[in-house]
């Protein structure tokens, strides 16, 4: 009896209900490059098989991407400050909006 009742709730709840959400986030909170969207995009892509599947190979192919999505930020975060660093004498304005925006706690690359 609790068999048939969890079948049909299973279909109508794979039937109905998606997976995820249409939010599309078009504004970025800075800038990434178009190589580092493309890479989130196939990260996004990975994580919606392996829930439909939950399968260990797709598990692994979304962590490797997740990893790689993550060294790309950072590196795109330090690659951003440390061109703010080197036009510091020329525009100091724009290296305290930059600790604004960031926080003072993260910013470890000013060595001057």
């Amino acid at each position: 009896m609790w068999n048939i009742i969890k079948d049909k709730i299973e279909t109508v709840v794979k039937r109905f209900i998606p997976l995820s959400s249409s939010f599309n986030c078009t504004k970025w909170k800075r800038p990434l490059k178009e190589e580092t969207r493309d890479q989130i995009n196939i990260k996004k892509i990975l994580w919606r098989k392996y829930i439909r599947d939950k399968n260990t190979a797709n598990w692994l192919k979304y962590t490797n991407q997740r990893n790689k999505v993550k060294k790309l930020i950072r590196g795109n975060l330090k690659d951003e400050q440390n061109i703010i660093a080197q036009q510091y004498k020329s525009n100091p304005k724009k290296i305290f909006g930059n600790m604004l925006m960031v926080g003072l706690n993260t910013l470890k690359f000013l060595v001057i």
